[in-house]
């Protein structure tokens, strides 16, 4: 049940921060309004902040959506959120998105991933890959 859970269970997750796509890409499209929102917030150097952000959110959802270090993606999200949620306002929407990057952090990003973050590590390392370095179904995605 636990391993089926594993393999499994953070698809649905990913799927779902599909959705980090249109906010994080209003912040670099709509640039001049996402500043002033984020100065009414009373965030600091929000000329800088909210391009760092938007790329954080497209960077973290690419990363859980195909895979690729997953666990890395989630880790960049929970911070952007407990930010959002304290400074703008605890909706449905972050709430979503912290409690999916938890289960992606704790979980992996299960079947159909790219690459774990040892493996990625490993081959930037240089080191012999022992998966063959395909796509698989492996359980620690």
């Amino acid at each position: 049940m636990i391993q089926r859970l594993r393999e499994w269970g953070p698809i649905p997750l990913r799927v779902f921060l599909v959705v980090l796509v249109v906010p994080g890409s209003q912040k670099l499209l709509n640039y001049g309004s996402q500043v002033d929102f984020f100065a009414e917030l009373g965030i600091p150097v929000p000329g800088l902040l909210v391009p760092l952000v938007g790329v954080i959110e497209l960077t973290a959802a690419t990363l859980i959506v195909f895979g690729i270090a997953g666990r890395l993606g989630a880790a960049l999200m929970g911070p952007v959120m407990l930010v959002a949620m304290a400074t703008a306002e605890v909706n449905a929407f972050n709430a979503a998105v912290l409690v999916s990057s938890l289960g992606i952090l704790v979980l992996g990003t299960g079947r159909y991933s790219v690459t774990t973050e040892r493996e990625l590590l490993d081959s930037i390392q240089g080191r012999k890959e022992s998966s063959g370095g395909t796509a698989t179904s492996g359980t620690d995605r």
